[in-house]
């Protein structure tokens, strides 16, 4: 089956392989609305907020957010809105519901929303799991004109026969799994991901996949090989990543390889730089699909032994 090479949903186009580099409270060093301006002041053409960040703010601060979002919509960028569980619950909150997301849904801030996922998968079967992701996403739908992409939580064993039957239920235009959800080492979720991309294709449309908490190059490059096509993760904003290698080292190591930064605001000039770095590498993995030489970069960036433990030959 021929590669999609955008999503579509009304008057929205998305072109396809894409990052989004993720905004977030968790885990990261300045406020969301620190890197939202960052993001806006950057001309950055895509991003992924979290909706319990929205929600989570002071009154006011909340205004400026939705403020800068209607415009950076308006102006045509594209903003992919999470749920909010991933901050729910590092931040320990358990007021945050489905109710609470569904009331950001109705201000249409974004184009494309990520359902709100359910976590708690261990001890619940195939059926109930499906059962659970389209209940919500159907709910969800409810409340926006925009894009709902169903976020799919099983266990790795699991997770193919979930998404086959989600993508039966829902015939959703776009799906979402957990990188770490595909099993542990690179190999291993490579291989799993690709039987997950064999097996959506044999139903008879291409759905693409979006790969959740995935933000190194290499790790984006090695997915989209094998099958994702979207990626959100926060790589850009705790790390320093050589836009030549692609290589990523700790945050305060940017001048190993810029070896001209020596006055200027360390901080913002290292996410400013990741920011760029990560619109060549969508720009680099596109061109190389449109012309259907993916292979070639898979040879640039790997050696020969991994890339015949995947099949890349």
């Amino acid at each position: 089956m021929k590669r999609k090479a955008s999503i579509t949903h009304n008057d929205f186009e998305l072109d396809l392989p894409l990052f989004f580099p993720s905004i977030s409270s968790v885990k990261t060093n300045f406020s969301v609305i620190d890197y939202l301006k960052l993001i806006k002041a950057s001309n950055s053409n895509n991003f992924l907020i979290s909706a319990y960040d929205i929600h989570n703010q002071s009154l006011d601060v909340k205004n400026e957010i939705i403020s800068i979002l209607k415009e950076l919509k308006q102006k045509g960028v594209s903003i992919l809105m999470d749920s909010g569980n991933y901050e729910s619950y590092w931040h320990k909150d358990e007021n945050w519901s489905i109710s609470a997301f569904e009331e950001i849904l109705k201000l249409e801030l974004a184009n494309i929303y990520f359902s709100f996922d359910d976590q708690s998968i261990e001890d619940k079967s195939i059926i109930e799991i499906t059962n659970s992701v389209v209940k919500n996403t159907t709910s969800n739908l409810k409340c926006t004109n925009s894009l709902i992409t169903p976020i799919i939580h099983a266990k790795p064993t699991d997770l193919g026969v979930v998404c086959e039957n989600v993508v039966r239920e829902l015939h959703p235009k776009h799906i979402a799994i957990p990188e770490r959800l595909l099993g542990d080492g690179m190999i291993n979720r490579i291989k799993n991901l690709s039987k997950i991309r064999k097996t959506l294709n044999n139903l008879g449309e291409y759905t693409p996949i979006h790969i959740l908490g995935t933000g190194s190059p290499f790790t984006l490059m090695l997915l989209v090989w094998a099958g994702a096509d979207t990626f959100d993760g926060l790589e850009w904003c705790q790390t320093s990543i050589d836009p030549d290698t692609f290589q990523t080292y700790h945050f305060q190591l940017r001048e190993l390889y810029d070896f001209n930064s020596e006055n200027d605001n360390y901080s913002l000039m290292t996410l400013y730089s990741n920011l760029q770095l990560f619109s060549k590498l969508n720009k680099t993995i596109k061109n190389a699909m449109e012309q259907n030489d993916l292979n070639s970069i898979m040879k640039q960036y790997f050696n020969s032994e991994l890339l015949k433990k995947i099949g890349c030959q």
